[in-house]
């Protein structure tokens, strides 16, 4: 709003033409200007000081806006800079204070006038002083911003934890530095690691093994339950895919019912089968949840334990197989036990029937079929004394009351003991039995056992071997710690369907001799409980009208 003449301002050159209308007024008489003229100068100069006195007059009022907007704005700076929430700090590079705000002075607890130009080191802590004073060199030499964590030293208050940042000012010789109460913060990041701490040795020191994965199934963490279960280290698995864990036959298995769990389902108690780095299979019950974000749908880590339970799993199953063995037995006896009363009572009903010819009729009957009956009945008698003497060794075998005495002993001579019962039978039908056994092979089992297995054998093949035929008896070496037994007949042979059931206890196999000669079928059952008493095997090869082969195995030297 000023004018400028000649370098002078509009005020000066009104302030001259002022003076020159005056002059020319005085002098008017010997000029001979005239007084209008001078006159209407004077009013036009009136004028432009009327103007320029209007003009100042708003300079003065812009003025005054501006002085009043500056102190509104000094105020508010001032306003700010006190109350701000950190305490602000002007430093010179010895340390000293040479402002503060009043929240800087509130947090040290004292009057900002009892501050200034006090040392500001004398309120840090001494373990943290060496911290205050590098971080006070950093700024002067540094020139850029630096930062730091203090422990403050308040009189009569706890100490509290606060964090510096500074920077050096335009004129290098002061710093201003701001300053952050962070003792809450400290206190909880402390409460925190402890809180891990304790969580840390909850996981890791916990008898169950826990496994944490993220939600791309990666092995995050695996205590240490979790290492002896699966024969690994926390280290070796960490960042590995879950799929590690499993078997691979069952890998897709187990990973679909994990992927469950990130839908926020949480996993019921499964069994869930784990691969050792040994190769063995372990059976864990296993259950899991997923942990998400505040937002409640992202996934953020998943959390599983497990109870090994396969020495358990391994008593249930053998369990459960020892009840179906044992349902299985019951039914078999029961069976059986039918079985065997059909065969008692056909003997029976024979033998009393003869007793009662000869009670009844004894009178008129002839020598001749006194006799007829009287070979009837010592057959009756005898099949009766054999079903007997069986019955007698499956029972003592099935309550484990049998004696097992095993030793090692030449095999021929006690063929030979073993069939002179059975002799009298082959000679009466013609039979000839041939040995084929080295003098000098020796088996280890329990004589009396070895025994009723050879003559029920041989017994059988007696039986169902028409007159005139032959029976073998061979033997030798299997291996170096087995001999093999073999008695083959020229008989009538056998069915393969009767092959299948014949050393089955809950069918009936029993049939008549070459001869009629009666048959129970339980003598096949004992032979093979007492082969499998010696840990051997017993099995029959044989063609209907071609004869029968029975094979059986016993351990050839001591144990």
């Amino acid at each position: 709003m000023t004018k400028k003449s000649n370098n002078k301002s509009w005020s000066e050159l009104l302030h001259q033409k002022a003076e020159q209308l005056l002059k020319d007024g005085l002098d008017s008489p010997s000029t001979h200007q005239p007084v209008g003229s001078l006159d209407s100068e004077m009013l036009k100069l009136i004028q432009e000081i009327e103007v320029h006195q209007l003009e100042l007059e708003m300079q003065n009022e812009e003025l005054c806006l501006a002085l009043a907007q500056g102190k509104i704005a000094i105020d508010k700076y001032t306003e700010l800079y006190d109350f701000a929430p950190s305490g602000h700090f002007t430093l010179s590079a010895t340390g000293e204070i040479l402002e503060v705000n009043l929240f800087g002075a509130k947090m040290l607890g004292k009057e900002r006038s009892r501050i200034k130009k006090s040392q500001f080191g004398f309120i840090v802590s001494d373990d943290t002083k060496p911290d205050f004073n590098f971080f006070l060199e950093r700024i002067f030499t540094s020139k850029v911003k630096e930062s730091c964590e203090l422990t403050l030293s308040i009189t009569g208050n706890l100490p509290i934890v606060v964090q510096l940042a500074g920077i050096i000012n335009k004129n290098g010789e002061q710093c201003l530095v701001s300053m952050v109460d962070i003792t809450g913060r400290k206190l909880a990041e402390e409460a925190l690691k402890e809180t891990n701490a304790y969580l840390e040795n909850l996981i890791n020191y916990a008898n169950v093994p826990i496994i944490v994965w993220d939600p791309l199934f990666r092995i995050t963490r695996f205590n240490h339950a979790f290492e002896l279960l699966t024969g690994r280290s926390e280290s070796e698995v960490h960042g590995q895919s879950l799929e590690i864990l499993f078997p691979p036959a069952i890998v897709e298995n187990s990973m679909a019912l994990i992927r469950k769990t990130l839908t926020g389902e949480r996993m019921e108690t499964v069994e869930i089968e784990i691969l050792n780095r040994d190769g063995a299979i372990q059976t864990v019950l296993w259950n899991s949840a997923t942990i998400f974000a505040s937002d409640g749908h992202t996934p953020i880590a998943t959390i599983a334990q497990g109870h090994n339970i396969t020495e358990r799993k391994k008593v249930q199953i053998e369990l459960e197989k020892f009840t179906l063995a044992l349902q299985e037995s019951i039914a078999e006896k029961d069976k059986f036990f039918s079985v065997i009363a059909h065969d008692l009572r056909a003997p029976f009903n024979g033998f009393l029937g003869f007793t009662n010819i000869l009670v009844e009729d004894l009178d008129t009957l002839t020598l001749k079929e006194i006799q007829k009956i009287a070979v009837s009945m010592k057959n009756s008698a005898t099949n009766i004394f054999r079903l007997l003497e069986n019955l007698l060794e499956w029972s003592q075998i099935q309550r484990g009351i049998s004696s097992f005495e095993p030793a090692s002993f030449l095999l021929l001579p006690l063929m030979d003991e073993s069939l002179r019962l059975v002799l009298d039978s082959s000679d009466k039908k013609e039979i000839e039995i041939i040995f084929n056994i080295e003098k000098d092979l020796k088996v280890f089992a329990d004589e009396n056992m070895l025994g009723s297995t050879i003559r029920n054998l041989v017994t059988n093949a007696v039986k169902f071997t028409p007159r005139g035929g032959k029976i073998t008896i061979a033997a030798k070496p299997a291996s170096a710690d087995s001999v093999e037994i073999s008695i083959s007949d020229t008989g009538i042979g056998m069915s393969r369907e009767m092959i299948e059931d014949l050393f089955r206890i809950d069918v009936q196999t029993s049939r008549r001799g070459t001869e009629n000669e009666p048959s129970t079928g339980l003598g096949l059952i004992i032979c093979k409980e007492f082969i499998e008493k010696h840990g051997g095997k017993i099995w029959v090869e044989s063609e209907e009208e071609k004869g029968s082969t029975f094979w059986f195995t016993l351990p050839a030297n001591l144990p």
